[in-house]
């Protein structure tokens, strides 16, 4: 070693001498990499931020023909004299708005039937544990959207779908004066993107 060097520097020094013919292969493959970067990122977030109106309208007019579709006064109607549960769902991981569906049926007495468990939504306090059990295996997630949410065998109707951070916050203080003036309702929060994500690599 010369001038004090520890090992650790003089294996790096080698390491740099080994290294030094493949410079002018590393230096373009990192610009290309680096470049594929800044133009696939801001791509994939206008493909996604576009998609978004054209998906609401196909599952909207999917869900009128299959009589499917139904509005707030629908709701209110229907509640009045009968239980029945507003699903708040998340469609895709990282997006604002939510996708509002109504059953004619008690979510938590379903789920308790069949010994699926509903996870506590609290988004004031997230518990990062069970947030990572929910994010590998989404049980309630992907028990709702078969079940409830699927455009092609679920039994829930759209009543709404919001676009936007400031729409989603309305639905649920809407929801919440809902829950206040009919006992009988209920309200879960569903993150169907959770399970299509978790679909995708198993």
């Amino acid at each position: 070693m010369h001038g004090g060097e520890s090992p650790a520097q003089s294996g790096w020094g080698a390491a740099r001498w080994l290294l030094l013919p493949l410079t002018p292969l590393l230096t373009p493959v990192c610009a290309a990499w680096l470049a594929f970067l800044l133009v696939l990122l801001p791509v994939a977030y206008l493909f996604s931020e576009l998609g978004r109106p054209w998906r609401a309208w196909r599952l909207r007019v999917r869900m009128r023909k299959a009589g499917r579709a139904c509005d707030w006064a629908d709701v209110e109607a229907e509640v009045a004299s009968r239980a029945g549960t507003l699903i708040i769902d998340t469609p895709c991981p990282g997006w604002s708005g939510v996708d509002v569906w109504w059953i004619r049926e008690s979510v938590s007495k379903l789920a308790q039937a069949e010994g699926i468990t509903i996870p506590r939504y609290t988004p004031e306090l997230i518990d990062i544990e069970e947030l990572k059990a929910r994010v590998a295996n989404p049980i309630f997630d992907r028990w709702c959207l078969s079940r409830f949410l699927d455009s092609a065998s679920g039994t829930a109707r759209l009543v709404q779908i919001t676009l936007s951070r400031r729409s989603a916050e309305q639905v649920k203080e809407r929801v919440g004066r809902l829950l206040t003036r009919f006992p009988t309702l209920e309200s879960v929060v569903t993150q169907s993107g959770l399970a299509h994500h978790a679909d995708m690599f198993t």
